[in-house]
């Protein structure tokens, strides 16, 4: 299984993202401008002892798509900065996500989301406080 995750504005108190790989994910690939983010990535990989499977690249996600070797995603977890036109960001990625993949987006609850993304359609949705996750698929 192939994951990408945007983290954008990553969350440094958890370790989530790095859970992924120690469930089994057989790579991830971590996209993101900051550089204290993809810093803060590294530091939590090697805290918790992942030594492969994974890739991190320093970028804005557009020009790191065309960084990474043609692949496709089962899964795509985005969770750009709260301000970010959220169908930007999925049309960075959308192209890359496995026929029966699932992109998962995270955004502010009171902004919404779209009820589909640059052809993927929202499944559904889950909120928790002022966040809410988008699950995104594809089909009508």
């Amino acid at each position: 299984m192939r994951i990408a995750v945007y983290p954008g504005s990553f969350d440094p108190l958890t370790n989530g993202h790095v859970d992924i790989i120690r469930r089994g994910a057989a790579h991830v690939t971590f996209i993101d401008r900051d550089s204290r983010a993809t810093a803060l990535i590294a530091q939590n990989l090697a805290r918790c002892a992942v030594a492969d499977g994974y890739a991190i690249i320093r970028a804005d996600l557009g020009s790191a798509t065309a960084r990474i070797p043609q692949a496709e995603f089962e899964f795509i977890f985005l969770d750009p900065p709260y301000d970010t036109d959220l169908m930007v960001v999925a049309r960075a990625v959308v192209a890359r996500l496995a026929p029966d993949g699932l992109l998962i987006a995270e955004y502010a609850r009171r902004t919404g989301a779209p009820a589909t993304l640059d052809g993927l359609r929202r499944a559904r949705e889950v909120t928790s406080g002022d966040s809410a996750l988008g699950l995104y698929e594809a089909g009508g």
